[in-house]
């Protein structure tokens, strides 16, 4: 996974990186984007969502200070979103930037309410306030890669079932299916018995 994510910010050279849940990841991605500076690129930011305080704390002290001009750590609680009739959880103090890079492996996917599970609703969030394209990468989140992919389109999605992730984009706000659209195209579909 690491060496996706790595080859991908090194290629795409994204400026602003949204990462869901704050990790080893951060440290590949601020380092791709430092190799990405040094080559002559503008410099990017990951900004880093975590919700639990003991990993917040636990990334802000291992983040290698020759990273820490990459990467911005913020601590936020999740709350829930919803888009047609898909109930998701996302972070709540993102900041509001123009991404064009999301990471998924957070939050915890489970309803701050009543701890229903959810799937990740950050992707979405970001992309309705984007002026362009945005691309991603889940990892491991089946829920929130199988919601992307009815909500996006199917065409915009792939699934890598070796590794495990997702890959979804690039998607811009007017790719968003409302709920008649997607109710329409899952109605199409044959069913198998």
């Amino acid at each position: 996974d690491y060496i996706v994510l790595y080859n991908y910010v090194r290629n795409k050279k994204p400026i602003e990186i949204l990462e869901c849940g704050t990790g080893v990841s951060t440290i590949v991605i601020a380092y791709a984007l430092m190799e990405n500076e040094r080559e002559g690129n503008p410099r990017g930011r990951v900004t880093s969502m975590e919700e639990l305080e003991k990993w917040y704390r636990i990334a802000q002290d291992l983040l290698p200070k020759n990273l820490e001009r990459y990467v911005e750590i913020i601590l936020s609680p999740p709350e829930e979103d919803f888009h047609a009739f898909f109930r998701g959880t996302r972070y709540k103090d993102v900041p509001d930037r123009q991404y064009e890079f999301v990471f998924i492996d957070g939050p915890y996917s489970r309803s701050p309410k009543d701890g229903t599970p959810t799937f990740d609703f950050d992707f979405i969030h970001i992309v309705k306030r984007s002026r362009g394209y945005v691309r991603g990468i889940i990892d491991m989140r089946h829920s929130t890669c199988y919601v992307l992919q009815e909500v996006c389109g199917p065409q915009k999605f792939r699934y890598d079932y070796a590794r495990g992730l997702g890959f979804i984009g690039p998607v811009r706000k007017e790719d968003i299916r409302d709920a008649g659209t997607i109710a329409g195209a899952f109605v199409a579909r044959p069913f198998r018995a």
